[in-house]
């Protein structure tokens, strides 16, 4: 019983969302960016792939999406979209936490590594595929593994080391209802030029969990996410009527720290 519960457990954390907005043409774009790898067939010629990237490059390049949020979802399990502080009466309005991963670049004759920053956004739910397989420590002890092969599809906002916010006065009497069922539009714009074109357009960020005895699971997460800028931020009420109207703050900053 205690296995399954744990098992459980670790599926429930999975398939979390971190923040979470719906559009499908936004979807379909990253499943066939996804699928058109920029790798060199074997039999086509340097000026057919360069042709073939060239034209996938430009046809996603600087494209525009909407998307959609409720305000009542979180962006992290401890953070929402929407703060409030009764005492000013002042509503924020916070992107998802600042994340980051290490890349390679080629620069010159070689290649260097840097750190690039964005707030992910999730835009469907996770796709989760298990098993299991007997796992043995270095004494020869066996224990059966659970293992989960989890992917996701989203957004990665690039910006700098400062998360993204927002803010406007509100009276207290009518942020309640906004808190709950308020609507946040985000119009974002997708942005190649930090990459090196590698084997995809996308951001791949992959990690994984190795099982213990204790804790026989075991964990392999990839984030595939279409690289974007905040062009604009709009918040609405219930009603429809608008409640913040913001232009992205780090639509040119450096997303891309080499070292």
């Amino acid at each position: 019983m205690r296995k399954i519960l744990v098992a459980a457990a670790a599926l429930c954390a999975l398939t979390s969302s971190i923040a979470f907005a719906a559009n499908a043409d936004l979807s379909k774009d990253i499943k066939q960016i996804r699928n058109a790898l920029l790798v060199k067939g074997q039999l086509e010629t340097t000026a057919e792939f360069n042709t073939r990237t060239q034209a996938l490059y430009e046809k996603y390049a600087n494209k525009t999406y909407r998307l959609h949020i409720s305000t009542s979802s979180q962006t992290s399990s401890d953070n929402k979209w929407l703060s409030y502080n009764p005492d000013t009466e002042e509503l924020t309005v916070s992107l998802p936490e600042i994340d980051g991963k290490i890349m390679w670049v080629q620069r010159g004759d070689g290649e260097k590594y840097g750190y690039l920053t964005f707030s992910y956004i999730q835009m469907e739910p996770v796709s989760i595929k298990s098993d299991s397989y007997i796992g043995r420590n270095g004494f020869g002890k066996e224990v059966r593994v659970e293992r989960h092969i989890v992917n996701s599809v989203g957004i990665a906002i690039m910006g700098s080391s400062n998360t993204q916010q927002f803010k406007t006065n509100i009276p207290r009497e009518k942020v309640r209802d906004l808190l709950k069922i308020g609507k946040l539009t985000l119009e974002v714009r997708s942005d190649f030029q930090n990459l090196q074109k590698e084997s995809s357009l996308l951001i791949v960020d992959a990690n994984e969990t190795e099982p213990s005895m204790k804790r026989p699971i075991h964990v392999k997460r990839t984030n595939h996410m279409l690289p974007v800028r905040l062009v604009s931020i709009s918040l609405h009420d219930s009603k429809g009527n608008p409640v913040l109207q913001a232009i992205g703050t780090e639509q040119d900053t450096v997303s891309f720290k080499i070292y």
